[in-house]
């Protein structure tokens, strides 16, 4: 007589998941497989022997389940061990890249503590910039939240590269800076739908704009000793209430990035992520920042 294998839970005291687990070891061997139809599917149902699964012992049954907790903890030592070696591998990557830091910064110890500070900020400013670009990529409530924080920072930065004189400030303005509002009112989007002629000479409609809405003021720090160029740019809506007039500097010519969602920059690389993590950056950055805003006082 053939017995199912749900069956063999009650005849072997033990669980689904242990029959299961068994039978992939092949530990239970199955006389035959049966097709049943379940839920709209087909499925391959093993079937076994009486004779057979009465000959089956508690002591076997133990016997399997010692050799999988065995297996078990030999893959949690596996695992251990490898994510203790992924850890040391990025502890080691970081380690270099604070000591290609350190390479980098040491000239600047020539241009003296307010020159070392700026351009310190400067480093770091832009490792806050792309990390959040990264954050903007990722569609959840936590991480756009955690983009508008870190663009905060980046905010507060420039204002005080631009006061430590060491910054040059620029005005770029696009092909089309002004950010119109038209809204048609019922009469007219019935005539003839979106028309900001129309909307402009009618009082029922509405029509504004906003000058220079996609204009930046750009921002730039040049490393004298490595020709190193820290850029940034800021929208003209919040450039406005820390910098000067964008009528009194001078323009700026750019080329836009049309291959992503940024006009400007990029997100940081997978592997950049792990050299310096968000939290170290906003450390690193919070350290320079007030280094350069005791001197500037």
């Amino acid at each position: 007589m053939l017995i199912p294998s749900y069956r063999i839970n009650k005849l072997l005291a033990c669980t689904a998941t242990e029959r299961k687990n068994w039978l992939s070891r092949g530990y239970l061997i199955p006389a035959e497989y049966r097709d049943i139809h379940q839920y709209g599917k087909i499925l391959s149902v093993p079937y076994f022997d009486s004779d057979y699964i009465g000959r089956i012992t508690q002591e076997d049954v133990s016997k399997w389940r010692q050799e999988i907790a065995k297996d078990h903890h030999l893959k949690r030592v596996k695992g251990a061990l490898q994510s203790k070696e992924t850890k040391n591998e990025r502890a080691t990557l970081r380690v270099n890249y604070m000591s290609q830091f350190k390479a980098i910064s040491e000239p600047w110890n020539d241009g003296g503590p307010l020159y070392y500070a700026t351009l310190s900020l400067a480093f770091w400013t832009c490792w806050i910039s792309k990390w959040a670009k990264s954050y903007q990529l990722i569609n959840s409530i936590k991480a756009q939240t955690r983009k508008d924080e870190l663009y905060a920072l980046k905010n507060t930065a420039v204002k005080v590269l631009y006061g430590s004189g060491f910054g040059e400030l620029q005005f770029y303005i696009p092909e089309s800076p002004d950010k119109i509002y038209v809204h048609m009112c019922d009469h007219h989007w019935e005539m003839g739908g979106y028309d900001p002629d129309v909307a402009q000479s009618c009082k029922h409609c509405k029509y504004s704009v906003q000058s220079n809405y996609y204009s930046l003021y750009y921002l730039k720090v040049i490393d004298r000793y490595s020709d190193t160029t820290y850029s940034y740019h800021t929208p003209y809506i919040i450039g406005k209430r820390i910098f000067p007039s964008w009528n009194t500097l001078i323009r700026v010519q750019h080329e836009e990035n049309y291959e992503g969602i940024f006009r400007f920059g990029r997100p940081l690389y997978e592997d950049e992520k792990i050299v310096v993590p968000c939290q170290q950056a906003v450390t690193l950055f919070n350290k320079a920042y007030s280094n350069l805003v005791l001197l500037l006082r």
